[in-house]
């Protein structure tokens, strides 16, 4: 893997900044690593003509753990998650969010090419969100990276993901297809930039959304690294998020 991943703190990969809940769908970096990070982020949904808006506020706390060169598995938990909705008929809650599990494998890189599976478990440990059904998450990725330039990089990941939502009388099964395309670069070892545009189809609808996602990462030595994201439709359904946005400050053991 040292073709594509260097030893070092600053964030690598696609944005962190994600729509879905634990992350559902979300794209993977291709590199291992074993990291412990703390995150703060949110989704803000509005829809004026309807008098409806949604605002999700988690505080997450994630990590990796490389059990081989190029075998990792990863989890990220909502340690609080504030869910407000804000309408004629409006709700709020704060209490612990969804937990995620998963694993990623990488495939030995060639010169010019690094490739990973990825899939991920979301669970229904968000107690104060669902009160009539039980969601479990699922999907199943490849992501893909190539050098082309000094230290710029480009990236794409293409990841199948579904719900299933379990008692209550709400049963129910959907699922969609998320694929992205962006360049990262980085100056030395301690600012970088990453740059994607993504996209999500069925859902929802056969159009979810096409976003644009900006990120800054930032390293202090060996072992800190920071990473500000967002994640920003220009085309959606109605009720696409107006934005999403996350902070995450990582430590690399």
């Amino acid at each position: 893997m040292s073709h594509f991943c260097e030893e070092m703190a600053l964030p690598s990969g696609p944005v962190v900044a994600a729509f879905q809940p634990g992350d559902l769908g979300a794209p993977r970096r291709l590199c291992t690593r074993d990291e412990l990070a703390f995150g703060g982020g949110g989704v803000i949904v509005a829809d004026a003509d309807h008098f409806y808006g949604h605002i999700v506020a988690t505080g997450d706390l994630s990590g990796s753990y490389a059990v081989r060169e190029d075998t990792e598995l990863f989890f990220n938990a909502e340690i609080v998650r504030s869910d407000g909705i804000l309408g004629a008929i409006g709700s709020s809650s704060l209490a612990p969010g969804h937990l995620s599990l998963g694993a990623m494998h990488a495939f030995a890189p060639l010169d010019n090419f690094g490739g990973a599976l990825h899939g991920r478990l979301v669970l229904p440990t968000a107690i104060g969100v669902y009160q009539h059904g039980h969601p479990f998450g699922l999907d199943v990725g490849f992501t893909m990276a190539q050098p082309l330039v000094g230290r710029l990089y480009a990236h794409e990941d293409v990841t199948l993901f579904g719900q299933a939502v379990f008692g209550g009388g709400t049963g129910g099964l959907r699922g969609g297809v998320g694929v992205l395309a962006g360049v990262e670069w980085s100056a030395g070892k301690a600012f970088g930039l990453v740059g994607d545009v993504h996209a999500g189809f069925g859902y929802a609808t056969a159009i979810d959304e096409v976003s644009i996602a900006p990120g800054f990462r930032f390293a202090g030595g060996k072992h800190f690294g920071a990473e500000l994201s967002a994640l920003v439709p220009v085309v959606g359904r109605a009720r696409t998020p107006l934005a999403a946005a996350d902070l995450r400050l990582s430590w690399r053991l």
